[in-house]
């Protein structure tokens, strides 16, 4: 899989960045990944990068 259109947002989850809407911020320092079909995935608070990749931010952590 190619690293710049696939992003690792959880242990089991991958997305593809083409059918991402948006990333909202959620509790706790997590995320929701919103896809363009309207489903909502969680985003590990430890995938920084992920959210990065995601947004073209630098999210701060803690």
């Amino acid at each position: 899989m190619d690293p710049t259109r696939f992003v690792r947002i959880h242990r089991s989850t991958i997305v593809n960045v083409d059918f991402v809407k948006e990333v909202q911020s959620w509790f706790k320092g997590g995320h929701l990944v919103i896809m363009k079909d309207g489903s909502e995935l969680r985003l590990s608070r430890y995938q920084h990068k992920a959210v990065e990749a995601l947004t073209g931010k630098r999210i701060p952590l803690g």
